[in-house]
């Protein structure tokens, strides 16, 4: 009898051996660093006192959280931290909660490749997730939550690819600072995210800049719900040109709903409404509005301000907005409705 006992077990082992084997798939149930490729699977949750909890130390990882969750009480610490000049790392299918980071990558030389899809980043002291520096990134279905003092939910800087980000229908409730900072994009694409709560005074929901003599612009941004910041909903920077930001909803945000510096944008199709400030507020040059909706909005429902010139308006509704349907200079094609 113990003889058979042996054998099942033993059995049970090789099987279990080869499922991990067939599958290419490494275990992980501790704290661990990843010194080598390969497809990781969490088996457990895992929560620490201090310290990174997992650190990627190698190229062509995928790490599958598995559904399971893991936790830090440390404030200083990253529970997914990936080493500088590791690339082409995917990370999904989890929870990540407490620690400074959710992910962090901050080396910003060499560029990196990175996907996240399908993590939930709940109470970082610092930042959910945090890239500096990648050729091409993906942050895909995500949610992001975050307390008063946490400055930023998702920060992406010195993205250098073309079409190099794609940042899609992720969840950031923040309290914090600034809920999504996108820095260096493009020809990326900012679609289908939903955003609310910033509530620090003076911050923006979000933002779409660029360092200094580097191109960027030409994004598509669409179908991006923007709700109750205390101050900007959506802002884009000054040489962010080229942009079709189409299809948003953009509401009761406590300064301007959208607020476009750059020039040779379409926009197009957004719901403007009960914001602070205007509506949407102008000042690049040779930008088409057309198609939105504005109304309600606590300044003028368009505000079209200097240097900007050439810009032009069609087939808008304006209304309800307590400064007036249309301040400043721009071409009226025709067609809206004040």
């Amino acid at each position: 009898m113990r003889k058979f006992f042996a054998m099942a077990l033993l059995g049970a082992a090789a099987a279990s051996t080869r499922l991990v084997a067939d599958e290419g798939r490494i275990p992980i149930f501790a704290p661990t660093i990843i010194t080598r490729s390969g497809h990781y699977v969490l088996t457990r949750d895992i929560a620490v006192n201090s310290g990174d909890v997992i650190t990627v130390h190698a190229s062509g990882v995928v790490l599958d959280f598995n559904g399971h969750t893991i936790s830090s009480a440390s404030t200083g610490s990253a529970l997914v931290q990936v080493d500088p000049g590791m690339t082409d790392v995917s990370i999904r299918n989890g929870r990540l909660s407490g620690g400074a980071y959710g992910v962090l990558y901050g080396s910003g030389s060499p560029r990196t490749r990175i996907r996240l899809e399908a993590l939930q980043v709940d109470n970082p002291s610092n930042t959910g997730i945090f890239i500096n520096g990648a050729e091409d990134v993906e942050v895909r279905s995500c949610h992001v939550t975050g307390g008063p003092t946490q400055p930023i939910g998702i920060d992406i800087l010195g993205v250098t690819g073309p079409f190099g980000g794609r940042i899609v229908d992720n969840t950031i409730e923040t309290r914090g600072n600034l809920a999504l900072r996108l820095s260096g994009l493009l020809g990326g694409e900012v679609r289908g995210n939903r955003v609310s709560s910033v509530t620090m005074a003076d911050t923006f929901s979000v933002i779409l800049t660029g360092p200094p003599n580097t191109p960027h612009g030409a994004n598509l941004i669409e179908g991006n719900t923007v709700i109750t910041g205390s101050s900007l909903g959506i802002f884009i920077c000054a040489d962010c040109d080229d942009n079709a930001i189409v299809d948003n909803v953009i509401v009761a945000n406590g300064s301007t709903g959208l607020s476009v510096l750059s020039s040779g944008n379409r926009i197009a199709n957004n719901v403007l409404a009960s914001n602070g400030g205007a509506g949407l507020g102008v000042s690049g040059s040779r930008n088409l509005i057309e198609g939105n909706q504005v109304k309600d909005n606590a300044a003028c429902g368009i505000s079209f301000g200097p240097p900007g010139t050439e810009n032009a308006y069609r087939n808008n509704m304006i209304r309800g907005n307590v400064g007036g349907a249309v301040c400043g200079a721009a071409t009226d094609a025709g067609g809206n409705i004040p």
